[in-house]
């Protein structure tokens, strides 16, 4: 998994820099960023920038994981799901253009890399041997997956500026595309105490393993509504750090239906809502 902790002290810098830099004397953006310059004034300046992040993610919804069992690759297992969380990194490219005094468009070109984690315990049938009765029985699973996926991302959105130079709200859309996916699932017996995985030597076995595996079952595209609230620190005249706060909903599911092994089965209508917490520096055109 990614190093978060070392990430984020990376991310405080240039929001400690920001809050320590140039005050509010004229020289921050006013409405969609009207900047005071020596000798002259210019209105209205685009902007240029990138974002540095967080990216967060929960999974809502049950889904059901097929896999075929490592030791005798003829039957067909499964693990279940429910729900999720993950964390990763963003990294965007913004241009920032404004279309009256108080609001601009924004258009954010990003890439998204994201860990995963799923964890339950359940039931499941039939699969296991029964060294007494030598039948299949019954038994109590405990299965857990981390999941690594990366996502090109595109957000359209319209800043609205509350005050010149300071607060301002977003809101527009987010478009991903699936780029990739590799995944770890572990899964072992919890209970009862004398059943085991079916395998060709009857041996007892009572934990599976794969890793780096590459799923299916994954929608290409993920479309969402999406909405913030940033604010601006001067960095020098024509130069400001954003750390902006945004949150989004999709609109349809991330899971598809498939019956193949090595994918997931959506037994609801999976989707994951996601917060990303970023510090940007805009540059003025």
């Amino acid at each position: 998994m990614f190093p978060m902790k070392p990430f984020f002290y990376l991310l405080l810098i240039p929001l400690a820099a920001g809050i320590g830099g140039i005050p509010n004397d004229g020289t921050l953006p006013i409405g969609p960023g009207d900047v005071l310059r020596p000798g002259r004034a210019r209105s209205n300046p685009i902007y240029i920038g990138f974002d540095l992040g967080l990216d967060y993610a929960h999974y809502i919804g049950d889904h059901v994981y097929l896999f075929p069992n490592p030791l005798q690759p003829d039957l067909i297992y499964h693990s279940v799901f429910t729900d999720g969380d993950g964390i990763g990194i963003i990294l965007q490219g913004v241009l920032d253009v404004p279309v009256a005094k108080n609001m601009g468009i924004i258009g954010k070109l990003g890439y998204i890399q994201r860990t995963d984690a799923f964890e339950k315990t359940f039931d499941y049938p039939l699969a296991f041997i029964d060294p007494v009765t030598g039948w299949p029985g019954t038994a109590t699973l405990h299965g857990e997956m981390d999941l690594t996926v990366s996502f090109l991302n595109i957000d359209l959105l319209l800043r609205y500026q509350l005050a010149p130079g300071s607060w301002y709200l977003l809101g527009g859309f987010s478009f991903a595309r699936l780029l990739a996916n590799s995944g770890d699932l572990d899964q072992r017996i919890v209970a009862p105490d004398n059943v085991y995985y079916r395998n060709p030597a009857d041996l007892p076995i009572r934990e599976i393993s794969l890793e780096d595996i590459e799923w299916s079952g994954f929608e290409d595209y993920r479309v969402a509504i999406k909405a913030g609230v940033g604010t601006w620190f001067a960095v020098s005249k024509s130069v400001f750090l954003t750390p902006e706060l945004c949150i989004d909903y999709p609109f349809n599911a991330f899971l598809k239906k498939s019956g193949e092994p090595l994918a997931f089965i959506p037994a609801s209508d999976v989707r994951f809502p996601s917060v990303t917490l970023t510090a940007g520096l805009r540059f003025g055109l």
